[in-house]
């Protein structure tokens, strides 16, 4: 069906289709407040549509801030079909419209335009977002009560830990979209799908948590009111990176979340004691792991020469001129490390036991040891192992600097951990003192709470060493596809 110029202006100002007609040939559209406060749209954008016949045809209304006044407008819509619309917003995807109006995608089209959505911060200003529900979808809260008829829609549910929950729904094939309507509806406004970005990366965002980093120093006290000016309310404070986790106070119109984040963090990205506000992004894919399962001997995973590493970086010669210095920090931020390994045992730096080495894990944790992913403690031997020899284990590239490992987690987990464990390495390294931070791990997307510590790190002089390529087990290496922090 292809709507005549008189219906679509119909939507868009809201009148009955023979209203534009009585008034085509005048130059004012009728009653122009009357139709802000139906439409939302102002009198100058009535103004142009009434008159310009181009903008009329290039004009399309966003499907999440159309009123229920322009809704009801659509041509062939059944009067049970309204209250579906409002039911299944926000809408991700025309699809989802289609599935709730019972009207043709072509026709929808004519009207509406994608839904993309803003990416805030310095680093992503002009980017958007692009849903991808097929990537996965994520329900912020205790889902629990509703978790049986979200997996009998097709979906596997996943539950992460964290704080808050989340339940990670994903599917063998792309979810219809009656399927994401009805998600929405039992996630009551809590719900996400993976979006991709324009390098073609899908992000999982927490539905209406943020990141908001203040300027050190910053008080919880100032903090709170700067975030309940913007509509936010903290979830939690972490004065040591003036962190604070917050949340929407209220569920926006329409459930509209990420939309109303948004404009909460625009807010605050004005504000003179907040350095960076971004929505709050977690780890989607699994971490990579080694595929034998290998629990802390180095030497037994992989196959062919292990040592080939050695050779590309001439370690041999290198080591002949040095083997690096104990006044020299290596912060491996990692999954932990073996604290009791006998190559890494030694190199660990005298106070490593005074401080919070635990990022994202259990309240009260500060310990930076291994809890069954081993990734972290392959890492460190690489770095500063001090076996005697590389028959009897490993030796490190530095071997005689001193080790400070520093735990994170990944799957399903809050990127902002990891911003937070590399500022604890600036704050763990006295001005004047030579450390090296080491990466080697990637993120889905470049993040800038990441981007923001480690231009801190390096600011304050410390080195940082990222993974050359990072690929999950069963992932497909594709060249030129961009990692962060690794390359």
């Amino acid at each position: 069906m292809t709507l005549s110029p008189a219906d679509r202006l119909a939507v868009f100002l809201a009148l009955a289709p023979a209203a534009t007609l009585d008034f085509e040939a005048s130059d004012t559209p009728p009653a122009p407040r009357d139709i802000a406060i139906r439409t939302g749209l102002d009198a100058q954008t009535a103004q142009t549509l009434w008159t310009n016949p181009e903008a009329l045809a290039a004009f399309r209304l966003d499907p999440n801030s159309a009123t229920i006044a322009q809704i009801a407008r659509l041509p062939d819509l059944e009067t049970e079909n309204a209250g579906q619309i409002e039911d299944a917003r926000p809408f991700f995807a025309l699809s989802e419209l289609e599935a709730a109006s019972g009207i043709p995608r072509a026709t929808l089209q004519e009207v509406f335009r994608d839904p993309a959505f803003d990416l805030p911060g310095t680093l992503f200003a002009g980017q958007q977002l692009v849903p991808d529900p097929a990537a996965g979808l994520v329900i912020v809260g205790d889902p629990q009560p509703n978790t049986a008829r979200v997996e009998a829609l097709g979906f596997e549910g996943e539950h992460r830990a964290g704080t808050p929950p989340r339940l990670i729904l994903r599917m063998d094939t792309l979810p219809s979209a009656a399927a994401i309507n009805t998600a929405k509806t039992l996630a009551g406004g809590r719900l996400m799908p993976a979006m991709k970005d324009r390098d073609g990366i899908s992000r999982l965002y927490l539905a209406g948590y943020a990141d908001v980093w203040f300027t050190p120093g910053t008080s919880r006290s100032a903090a709170e009111a700067a975030l309940a000016a913007a509509g936010l309310v903290l979830t939690r404070w972490v004065p040591d990176g003036a962190l604070a986790e917050a949340r929407l106070l209220d569920t926006p119109p329409r459930r509209d979340v990420y939309r109303a984040l948004t404009a909460a963090l625009q807010s605050l990205s004005n504000h003179g004691d907040v350095d960076l506000a971004e929505p709050k992004q977690i780890q989607g894919a699994p971490e990579p792991a080694f595929e034998d399962g290998s629990t802390g001997d180095f030497l037994s995973f992989g196959t062919g020469d292990i040592h080939w590493p050695n050779a590309a970086i001439r370690m041999d010669e290198a080591h002949a001129i040095s083997q690096g210095s104990s006044d020299v920090t290596v912060f491996v931020i990692d999954s932990g490390a073996a604290l009791d390994h006998p190559d890494i045992a030694p190199a660990l730096r005298a106070d490593w036991r005074d401080h919070d080495l635990a990022f994202g894990h259990t309240p009260g944790d500060r310990s930076p040891a291994a809890q069954g992913i081993d990734h972290g403690t392959a890492v460190a031997g690489l770095a500063v192992g001090r076996a005697p020899s590389r028959s009897t284990g490993v030796t490190g590239v530095a071997p005689r600097a001193a080790l400070v490992p520093i735990r994170i987690e990944g799957d399903g987990r809050d990127y902002a951990e990891r911003a937070l464990a590399i500022r604890q390495a600036v704050r763990l390294t006295d001005p004047g003192i030579r450390a090296v931070i080491n990466l080697s791990w990637q993120t889905e997307g470049s993040h800038e709470g990441i981007y923001l510590a480690l231009r801190i790190a390096t600011q304050a002089g410390l080195v940082v060493t990222t993974s050359a390529g990072n690929y999950h087990t069963d992932e497909k290496r594709v060249a030129g596809k961009p990692h962060y922090p690794s390359a």
